[in-house]
């Protein structure tokens, strides 16, 4: 341990004298430095309700920022003692409010300031905010002696919602899980996220505190999941002889759930549901001698079977909603029943999902997309697959097999450091060398699905027939002065694919791509969709002149695909650009109110002058950006790609959720027209406008 010590050359420590923190180079005392000398700035503001406007007292604000710090050095004395240069007067400060609101920070010098507040019952805020989720303002002070005041700091209560479930008889449904949904806008498409579960008490009641104001739904979902006995039997035969991790590996790129050890065993089938819930203190039914399952069918409040049609609950700030009751009623379900084949026959042990119909209204796949399935279930050793417990609907079945690589056990290196006189020990632990991109996968993706009606009768017989994914190709250019990056930084380059549509089930997520050390790509297939593609360049060490490379652009023949996305069908694409540049471009300027002042209340929005895409949900979130004007009423955008856009300047205050179509498209109306070419930059002065 004591070798490690005596590595100087990375090793970092700290050492006070007296209260000043002090620097020294090898060989040297250290010399004590002078204080800071304080400022007499100052910052006076109310912590105040943002409904009421009346201040809320004993609330904690923290004062963060302020000068520009000097980057401290690190020595190692000869005693084995390491000290570290700098001071400390950008440290945060914290204050409590007086019974009014009030605070006051005192000593301050010139520099750029970030004021937060936290109250019991209250969600933390920053000055600026002008909603919940809003963005916040820095606060400057341009002297040392510069006094600001009436600074104004609004915080939004927290919302609940809660109410009881009960069954056909009016008695307490206990231990149900129960979701609440929020709609949010993403990509400029309103949508639905799963965010709280809980579940009922004894009473049947359920409560969902410290809620942000917005609008939910809340959603009785649950998961049947079903799987054959031989699936779990060939699990624990691999298990036994040590071949568990090629199984899984197998299972996992098709999604297929793995063998579970509790549920109900029908026939040569083991079920299972997510939901939970006891009916007046007595658990769902086990299935009938005819296999028939009893359970509470997906319902979205107060009544409806699918989310399109639920009631959505707008909060305000210190809503408490108690009254969102449901009666739930045990439904007889169906079974739903098929085979899955492949190019070379049938199918087993691979992945079977079944969406309900709307399921694309809550969000763009991964786990929001895996947590709304109806039924999940694998094939059997004959490709056969079957879900229990599915209630009336329209759904569609879904199979994705998207093969991966697994990789290598990587060397790990260890780094200890022990701080002088042992009273410190920190250990940092990584991949010794860079790991090179896995090879692709020979195997193809595959993928299929069939649409499914279920009535009040069993489903048999759908036939899913999978058909081989679409692989994308392609290379990476640099367009610029600059030095492209070296080969080997190239190859562990990022590429992004993602959905557009929202269709495309999880296992996509983590499909696999090569990048060449000359920038060619590939991947493995696809299902169609649209999609978008990006691309990044990990983070390296800067040297000194090095060139920064920006994601300009994806284009297809020539044609850009940066709005519209990619359509991705039955065939290979090849003859994909994705273009780096080292040029930026700026948009800047100044926003001005009706009296022709300075608005530092404006909300600045660029989006793209065609507007077909974004009003399709299928605009890259690169060109459709916002930001808030600075105390000055200034803005500026970075990095915008090349191309025609709209820019315009409304009252932040005013505008509830700015990437909805339908404010963009009135944003657009009061809107001046721009065009960005590579290392342009543009200076344009707005005038705060009034939409409608």
């Amino acid at each position: 341990m004591r070798e490690r010590v005596r590595r100087r050359a990375f090793v970092v420590g700290f050492v006070a004298l007296g209260s000043v923190w002090v620097a020294a180079q090898v060989g040297q005392q250290p010399q004590p430095q002078s204080p800071p000398v304080k400022g007499a700035g100052l910052l006076v503001g109310q912590i105040v309700d943002a409904a009421s406007m009346k201040g809320i007292p004993a609330a904690i604000v923290t004062l963060s920022g302020g000068p520009a710090a000097t980057s401290p050095s690190t020595i190692v004395l000869p005693t084995g003692e390491m000290v570290l240069g700098g001071s400390d007067q950008n440290q945060p400060k914290q204050v409590i409010a007086d019974s009014s609101g009030r605070f006051v920070f005192r000593d301050l010098n010139a520099g750029t300031y970030q004021l937060r507040a936290t109250s019991p019952g209250y969600l933390p805020g920053q000055f600026g905010q002008n909603r919940p989720s809003g963005a916040s303002q820095p606060v400057t002070l341009e002297r040392d002696d510069e006094k600001r005041g009436g600074l104004a700091l609004r915080l939004w209560q927290s919302a609940s919602v809660s109410g009881r479930l009960v069954d056909e008889y009016n008695e307490p449904v206990v231990g149900i899980s129960v979701r609440l949904l929020r709609r949010t806008i993403v990509n400029t498409r309103p949508r639905f996220t799963v965010g709280t579960t809980g579940s009922t008490d004894d009473r049947g009641i359920y409560r969902f505190p410290g809620l942000t104001p917005g609008d939910y739904v809340v959603a009785l979902v649950s998961t049947a999941t079903t799987l054959p006995v031989s699936f779990s039997d060939t699990y624990m035969q691999a298990s036994y002889a040590g071949n568990t991790t090629e199984f899984i590996n197998e299972v996992s790129i098709s999604g297929a759930p793995f063998p579970f050890g509790s549920g109900f065993r029908v026939g040569d089938l083991v079920f299972q549901t997510d939901g939970g819930g006891r009916s007046g203190g007595s658990a769902i039914p086990a299935p009938g001698e005819d296999g028939r399952l009893m359970l509470y069918p997906p319902q979205f409040y107060p009544s409806a079977g699918v989310i399109t049609q639920a009631t959505v609950i707008t909060l305000q700030s210190g809503d408490e909603r108690t009254d969102v009751d449901m009666q739930l009623k045990l439904r007889r379900t169906q079974r739903v029943s098929g085979t899955v084949s492949g190019p070379d026959g049938p199918m087993k042990y691979i992945g079977v999902r079944l969406m309900p119909a709307g399921a694309e209204e809550l969000g763009l796949g991964g786990s929001t997309f895996l947590a709304m399935d109806a039924g999940s279930t694998a094939t059997d050793a004959s490709g056969n697959f079957t879900f229990l417990g599915i209630p009336p609907g329209a759904y569609s079945v879904q199979v994705v097999r998207v093969p991966r690589t697994i990789a290598p056990r990587s060397a790990m290196t260890t780094t200890t450091i022990e701080m002088a006189g042992g009273g410190m020990m920190m250990s940092s632990s990584g991949t010794s060398t860079p790991m090179a991109p896995l090879a692709l996968p020979t195997d193809p993706t595959l993928w299929g699905g069939a649409t499914v009606n279920v009535g009040e009768t069993d489903v048999h017989n759908v036939a899913v027939v999978l058909r081989t994914g679409a692989r994308l190709s392609g290379k990476i250019v640099f367009e610029g002065n600059g030095t492209p990056p070296p080969p080997d930084t190239l190859q562990r380059a990022v590429i992004s694919i993602t959905s557009l549509t929202g269709s495309s089930p999880s296992p996509v997520a983590g499909a696999q791509k090569r990048v060449e050390t000359d920038g060619r790509f590939a991947t493995v297939g696809y299902p169609p969709g649209r999609y978008s593609l990006a691309a990044s360049i990990p983070s390296m060490p800067q040297a000194k002149g090095a060139t920064l490379w920006r994601f300009r652009s994806a284009t297809l023949a020539g044609r850009s695909i940066d709005d519209e996305g990619l359509e991705i069908q039955n065939e290979d694409i090849a003859g994909l650009v994705l273009t780096f540049t080292d040029k930026t471009t700026e948009v800047s300027g100044t926003v001005v109110d009706i009296r022709n002042q300075p608005d530092p209340g404006a909300l600045v929005v660029v989006l793209p002058a065609d507007t077909q895409a974004w009003r399709q949900s299928v605009v890259t979130p690169r060109r459709v950006r916002s930001v808030r004007t600075g105390a000055g009423g200034t803005f500026l955008f970075r990095d915008l790609p090349p191309g025609e856009y709209f820019l315009g300047a409304v009252s932040d205050a005013a505008v509830s959720n700015w990437s909805d179509t339908r404010t963009l498209d009135a944003i657009s109306r009061v809107s001046i027209r721009i065009s960005v070419t590579d290392g342009s930059t543009t200076t344009q002065r707005l005038t705060t406008a009034t939409i409608r």
